[in-house]
């Protein structure tokens, strides 16, 4: 009964790591685009469309990472508003 109990605790946790993962990068591509809006005036699909869903391809880009990581903070400093926010 134990081991169930674990194995189930264990798949929700997963799951919701990988839902505050998509947060996370929802967040971040929000911030870097609102920063690309600024510099260059018009919207930054591209990082959207080149790497989808993958995180690693993103990270290839400073500005990006520097995002992602105060995404991070907001996520650990007030968890409720962030899932708010992003959901």
């Amino acid at each position: 009964m134990n081991k169930l109990f674990l194995i189930l605790s264990l798949f929700f946790l997963s799951g919701c790591f990988d839902n505050d993962k998509k947060l996370l990068m929802k967040c971040a591509d929000t911030e870097y685009d609102k920063q690309w809006k600024k510099k260059f005036g018009e919207s930054s699909m591209t990082l959207k469309q080149l790497y989808g869903n993958s995180l690693e391809g993103r990270f290839q880009y400073k500005p990006y990472v520097s995002m992602y990581r105060m995404c991070e903070l907001e996520l650990r400093v007030s968890p409720e508003t962030f899932r708010q926010i992003y959901k």
